[in-house]
């Protein structure tokens, strides 16, 4: 099994919610960043509640068309983020509307193929903007 397998299957987990078996893929000292927010997350438990965070502000919240490639000791997904805005979002409150976020995650393996790091990129302009909270560019 490749790194690109790996990272299709923790994909596969969030579509499922089943947020334990991605924790599980984790090295000990791992970091995941979400960068365009400012969070870093260090412990199984904060990604847990990192991940539930997104699926109770989009319960539909899906990771879809996804093309992934890999290297020696990384892989590099690229794929959108979607769903329907039903529940806070950090402090903002639900608007009910669709998004649909092209977003690229770059994870780092270990020699046994569990997960170092990973590094999150999205466009939070675009994200605002689909939810209404900022007026679109143009």
């Amino acid at each position: 099994m490749g790194h690109s397998d790996t990272h299709r299957q923790m994909h596969d987990a969030f579509n499922t919610r089943d947020f334990d078996t991605i924790a599980e893929r984790m090295a000990p000292g791992f970091i995941f960043e979400d960068l365009p927010q400012g969070v870093t997350v260090k412990t199984t438990g904060e990604l847990v509640d990192y991940l539930r965070s997104w699926s109770a502000a989009f319960s539909d919240a899906s990771i879809g068309s996804a093309r992934y490639s890999e290297g020696p000791d990384h892989s590099v997904a690229l794929f959108h983020a979607r769903g329907h805005n039903d529940g806070a979002f950090g402090p903002m409150q639900p608007t009910g509307k669709a998004v649909d976020v092209p977003f690229c995650e770059v994870a780092h393996y270990a020699s046994d193929g569990s997960v170092l790091s990973v590094e999150l990129y999205y466009d939070r302009v675009t994200l605002l903007e689909q939810l209404g909270v900022m007026p679109a560019a143009g």
